[in-house]
């Protein structure tokens, strides 16, 4: 039997079926493949659908943050010139309290004025830091302008290769904080 298949692939008929690769299609699952295909798209289309309402939402957020941002500067700005139009009325009413020419009740009425105002001003700077937070928050915000130190602790799980590094001995010059002797 060895001596059989010893020349299969010497004569010129063989190379032919060595050489040429298999190859299988299923004819008669044409239609479930076009269906996959359809299902494919159809599930690619509705990522790049849900990918859009994202960016519409994330660029309304935005925007409702800009415009609430603006909008409560400018009465912000309105706010303190209502106070200082406050203050200066409770000095003049105090003035003409002092001459004599009016009551005390118009000087109390004057001030609970300028207190109202003065209340709704902080009111107001309160709600400038939420809008330019919430703004931040929109923008993606949410990151440290100042680099944080390492942590030990991580460094120290690194191994115990590391634990006479000449680095852990010597302090950087940002730590030192000019207390040189």
């Amino acid at each position: 039997m060895a001596g059989s298949f010893s020349g299969l692939f010497d004569g010129g008929e063989s190379i032919g079926w060595g050489v040429i690769p298999g190859f299988r299609w299923d004819i008669f699952k044409g239609g479930k493949i076009r269906n996959n295909i359809r299902a494919e798209e159809a599930r690619t289309e509705q990522a790049l659908l849900g990918y859009q309402q994202t960016i519409l939402l994330a660029l309304e957020e935005v925007e409702n943050a800009l415009v609430a941002y603006d909008r409560e500067i400018v009465r912000r700005e309105r706010l303190r010139e209502a106070v200082n139009a406050s203050q200066r009325a409770v000095d003049l009413v105090r003035t003409q309290y002092v001459s004599g020419l009016t009551n005390f009740q118009n000087l109390l009425d004057t001030q609970r004025s300028l207190f109202q105002q003065q209340d709704l001003l902080a009111e107001s700077e309160g709600r400038v830091v939420q809008n330019l937070i919430a703004l931040n928050r929109a923008l993606g915000g949410g990151w440290s302008l100042e680099p944080q130190a390492p942590d030990r602790m991580s460094r120290s799980s690194v191994g115990a290769s590391e634990e006479g590094s000449p680095d852990d001995n010597q302090e950087s010059p940002a730590r030192d904080n000019g207390n040189q002797e």
